[in-house]
């Protein structure tokens, strides 16, 4: 359960860098709760740099950012890296048992493993900011 899985950058755009961890969520029993952990640990690397960039994480993917990226350009791909893990979750376990699992935790292991964690220049923003469409002058799709 304590594996410890290296990032690899799989993507840039622009500014904006994409890391992947490959999981295999067998290895993380019924609770799940190692997913958390692995979020947490992306987060604390973060906090100790005390860096202005943007970053988003969840147990399988890691966007950063530096701050001067338009927001809307860093947001696109974080919003792409949280529904990569959502599909995952959903198409390993199934949507009644993600349910479940989510339920089950405490609520900050829920925002860990269910969306992760999303900074903008620095500071926490609440993962609703991942709508990057509503801040955006573009017309909803």
């Amino acid at each position: 359960m304590n594996k410890s899985h290296a990032s690899k950058l799989v993507e840039t755009s622009g500014n904006v860098q994409v890391f992947h961890r490959r999981l295999d969520l067998g290895d993380y029993g019924p609770e799940f709760g190692g997913l958390a952990a692995l979020t947490m640990s992306e987060v604390e690397k973060y906090d100790n740099r005390r860096s202005t960039e943007h970053f988003y994480a969840n147990p399988e993917w890691t966007v950063i950012a530096p701050g001067t990226t338009p927001e809307v350009d860093f947001l696109k791909q974080a919003e792409r890296a949280c529904t990569r893990w959502k599909i995952r979750l959903r198409r390993t376990l199934g949507i009644g048992p993600v349910r479940r699992m989510l339920r089950a935790m405490e609520h900050g292991d829920t925002l860990l493993v269910g969306g992760g964690m999303l900074y903008l220049q620095g500071m926490p923003a609440h993962l609703k900011r991942l709508n990057w469409r509503a801040s955006s002058q573009q017309a909803p799709r």
